[in-house]
């Protein structure tokens, strides 16, 4: 019976679509999946960790935005937070 539901169900098309597909990708970036990834308040906070830490270069450090997406609205979203991670998103 929810079957029949959902399949009578209109679905809504994305005033964004290039955006939306890409966004289940972001699911593997899960900051709680990351063992020993930090999480700064502001951008300048995550810069700094950055510039004090000592890595070689094929490990350096780079800036990641966490985003508070609005699923109504994608251009609502907003950058809640920041990490860093090893490798290039």
């Amino acid at each position: 019976m929810s079957q029949n539901l959902e399949g009578n169900a209109t679905k809504i098309k994305s005033p964004h679509p290039d955006l939306q597909a890409i966004l289940p990708r972001f699911r593997a970036l899960n900051p709680d999946a990351a063992e020993s990834r930090p999480v700064f308040d502001n951008r300048a906070k995550a810069r700094l960790f950055i510039d004090i830490q000592s890595v070689d270069e094929q490990q350096k450090l780079r800036l990641m935005p966490l985003w508070d997406i609005d699923h109504g609205d994608l251009e609502a979203s907003k950058i809640r937070a920041w990490s860093v991670t090893r490798r290039p998103c």
